[in-house]
This record gives C-alpha cells, structure tokens and sequence, in this order.
C-alpha cells in the first residue's frame, strides 16, 4: 500500500487450484493457516479460502511463493511490520510471484515489545489494546482492504504471526460476529508453531538482539491473553464493532467484509 493507502497489485490475478494446498505444510513460511471454519454468532462459518495468516513470508523460495500465489491463490499480502522492520526483511520471491502488498504497520505508541517486555497474560494483551490506540488508521485500512472481494484471499503476517497478527485478526473476526471460543482458540494455535519461529528469526541479525532480551513469557499464545484482549474491546469499546465504527468504519463496509469472510 502506497501513501494514498492504495495496495500495490499486479495485472495478473492468480486464482486458486486446489483448496486442499493450503493445508500442506511450507518448510519456511510459519506458523501459516487458513482462519476459515470459525463458527458466527449466527450459525454461519468464516469462509476457508479467504483469510490467511502466518509469521514473516521472507524466507520463501520462489517454489513456495509460487505455489502461495498460484495454488493457494493469495493476491494480497497484508505486512503489519514497521517500515524499517519490513524494509530489512523483504520478500523478493513472493515480490517476484506477484501477489499485492498492503502495508499497514501496527505500533504501540512506539514501544515495541523487546523494549518493556510484559510477563503476564494480562501484560500482554495491555499491550495489544495499545494497538487499537496508537494504529487504528492501519487497522480501519485493513478491514476495508478485507472487505474488497478483488483482495481476496489475503494473508496477514507481521514477524512471528503471533502479537500483531494475533490482535489484528481477532479484530477482524470478532467485527464480523465469529464465535468467541473459536477466535481464541485460532490464537491459541500459534503457540505450537513459537519454537521453530524462535530458531528461524534467531539466524537474523536484525532480530538476535530483539529476541535476546525477550522474557519467557513472550514467546507463549496462552488463551487467557486473548481472553482478556477481547474483554478489554468490549468493555473499553464496546466490541470490535463499536470500535471501528467509532473510527470511521461505515456500516456499508462492515457488511461488505462480513459478506467477504462469512457464509
């Protein structure tokens, strides 16, 4: 996405092949999954095929990255990296493959975690409420980036998968009613993958130092992190909904990415 907010997309839209590809395992892309399959308030599903998340995309060969593009059939990719963050760890072969990039960075007010790491479920999901605050315009852009069927399917990564990724798309789901239970338990999820992102981000330099000073605690997905995340956008902004209509999401595009992600 440049400045004007527009996301970059090449002339050639992939389309998908075979729905069961998303479910085979990458050797470099973590902690990867389809969030479809989380039941709604209203008896409905999120689509499979539409929502993708997973940790940093950078180390795909042009083998993997063809096949995210022209199998799975990913036409944006939304990076929830700072611009400097991003910017040191590119990804030429999914570049190259040419899937769109919205870049929408998502900032604590300028803290980031390895600064003030927090030791605690609750600490933790201070930390995402502080997201909501400090990045709304990256997080109304994303949503109406969802909500434009062209976009889609999208997948949704900062470096980990885990933090940024986490609140973001808890945001997305609980805004387009999806079952409480099922959005912990798809954040829940990445706690199976923390090892093997924690041996494949510790061989780059930009995040040794990062992840060096990094608590125990933080490399963790414990469900009571987004337990309270969710109660806390409840209480403080009466739900996912309430807080993006109070930041300029109109309700013609909630129901636009509602018809994009649920059926």
């Amino acid at each position: 996405m440049g400045e004007d907010g527009r996301v970059t997309q090449t002339s050639e839209t992939p389309q998908p092949r075979s729905p069961e590809s998303a479910h085979l395992p990458f050797t470099t892309l973590m902690n990867f999954r389809d969030v479809g399959g989380a039941r709604t308030a209203d008896g409905g599903r999120i689509r499979t095929g539409r929502l993708y998340r997973s940790a940093t995309p950078q180390f795909l060969d042009a083998a993997e990255a063809r096949r995210l593009v022209h199998d799975i059939g990913v036409r944006t990719r939304i990076d929830l990296r700072g611009r400097t963050e991003a910017s040191e760890a590119d990804s030429p072969a999914l570049a190259e493959a040419g899937v769109g990039v919205a870049h929408l960075p998502l900032y604590a007010g300028g803290r980031r975690m390895a600064d003030s790491p927090p030791r605690s479920s609750t600490a933790i999901a201070a930390h995402y409420l502080r997201y909501l605050e400090h990045a709304a315009d990256s997080l109304t852009r994303m949503v109406r980036t969802l909500g434009e069927r062209p976009r889609l399917p999208a997948l949704v990564h900062c470096a980990a998968g885990k933090d940024r990724t986490g609140a973001a798309v808890a945001l997305v789901l609980a805004a387009v009613g999806a079952d409480r239970d099922d959005i912990v338990a798809d954040y829940a999820r990445t706690g199976a993958h923390l090892d093997a992102i924690h041996a494949q981000l510790s061989g780059v330099p930009a995040y040794q130092q990062r992840l060096a000073a990094m608590p125990e605690e933080t490399f963790s997905a414990f469900p009571d992190t987004m337990e309270v995340f969710l109660d806390r956008l409840d209480a403080d902004h009466g739900g996912a909904r309430g807080y993006l209509v109070d930041r300029g999401v109109t309700t013609e595009e909630l129901r636009r990415l509602t018809d994009a992600l649920v059926e």
